[in-house]
């Protein structure tokens, strides 16, 4: 997710763990330990207001292993919000 914001408007790239949650549809409970992970690897790091953005390390990772826009299921993610557009 933060990828993709990255890609669409990398000047309001960052999301704050509410908007993980709202979009994910899971508790807080079950993001901490991911972010912790993401962030002990360097791949996220958390600003002082509290939001998540995704460093280069991160971003050359998540390119490394193919983007997400070539994965299948955010084609049809991105189809559902063009229609819905």
């Amino acid at each position: 997710m933060l990828y993709t914001k990255t890609v669409h408007d990398p000047e309001r790239a960052s999301m704050s763990i509410i908007e993980f949650e709202q979009m994910l549809g899971c508790p807080r409970e079950h993001l901490e330990t991911a972010l912790w992970y993401l962030k002990g690897k360097g791949y996220v790091k958390r600003a002082d207001n509290g939001r998540f953005t995704i460093t280069v390390l991160g971003f050359d990772e998540v390119e490394s292993h193919g983007s997400p826009a070539e994965q299948p299921h955010f084609k049809l993610i991105e189809s559902a919000n063009e229609a819905a557009s």
